[in-house]
């Protein structure tokens, strides 16, 4: 049997991987529990934190919100017509074919961007990432290809339902086991909006919940600038970031940078420490 000593953190993953980034969390977890008893052969992956962006964890609670979001958001951004909000309604509350009892169903077996509403669709920023990376692999010591995405493999996912099988069952077991988790989402992000994750977490049920939810939101600062508001309790935060959309590292707020708060939450959270202001 061997141990890797090094601590393993999980990066911070977004939109899908919030709903895989738990599940492969915890069957980590599960294994070195197998492998310290001596019932298998393999090595110990220390894991230590898991950070997760703008995520689907669990789609009964957040797709409702999208409606919600669409009314009222913190940009003021009408997105649609009161009459698409009613039909929107009846396309959710529908029994039996509407989408709210379909996710049920799955966990028992516009015009304007959805990553930022500010902007229109054909925005081009953040740009795409797979020139750059694609140039810089062979400089790092990359031994594959970068893809950002594998469509086969998306697909099968989707025929499947799978995403819409909650995750948070395995995000709690993660908690519990002692791993650090900070969730983070950009308030201008419509398509995994700060309605629907704040509603996701309300629905955990771990050591932390309840001292979690007892919290109100604290101003989060980065070097005295106002960047988000925040609770954390124990091993477990939350922040949502102001003026980001989906892709949280990218924007900037006021004087600070692109992704200088986004780098604060990861420094902070890498160091093994609850979220903070500076």
């Amino acid at each position: 049997m061997q141990h890797i000593r090094i601590p393993r953190h999980a990066p911070s993953v977004n939109k899908l991987l919030g709903h895989y980034g738990p599940v492969f969390a915890k069957y980590f977890l599960e294994q070195n529990a197998v492998i310290a008893a001596g019932t298998l052969s393999g090595r110990h992956l220390n894991l230590k934190t898991l950070g997760i962006g703008n995520g689907l964890t669990d789609g009964l609670t957040q797709y409702a919100t999208y409606i919600i979001y669409a009314q009222a958001n913190v940009y003021q951004v009408p997105l649609v017509s009161a009459d698409v909000i009613a039909q929107a309604n009846m396309s959710w509350s529908t029994p039996t074919t509407g989408c709210r009892d379909q996710i049920i169903a799955c966990n028992n077996g516009g015009s304007d961007a959805v990553y930022d509403i500010r902007s229109g669709l054909d925005d081009p920023y953040p740009p795409d990432l797979t020139t750059y990376l694609t140039e810089i692999g062979p400089q790092i010591g990359a031994d594959v290809v970068w893809a950002k995405a594998n469509h086969v493999v998306n697909g099968n996912f989707a025929l499947t339902g799978d995403w819409m099988r909650t995750s948070i069952p395995d995000l709690d077991f993660v908690i519990n086991s002692g791993v650090r988790v900070t969730l983070y989402d950009g308030d201008a992000d419509y398509i995994l909006n700060y309605y629907g994750i704040e509603a996701m977490i309300t629905a955990l049920s771990n050591e932390w919940s309840a001292e979690f939810n007892q919290q109100k939101f604290a101003p989060w600062t980065v070097g005295g600038h106002l960047a988000g508001q925040f609770k954390a309790a124990g091993g477990f935060s939350y922040v949502r970031i102001y003026e980001a959309g989906h892709e949280v590292p990218a924007y900037k707020n006021g004087t600070l940078q692109s992704g200088e708060a986004a780098l604060q939450m990861f420094q902070q959270t890498m160091a093994n420490k609850p979220l903070f202001s500076t």
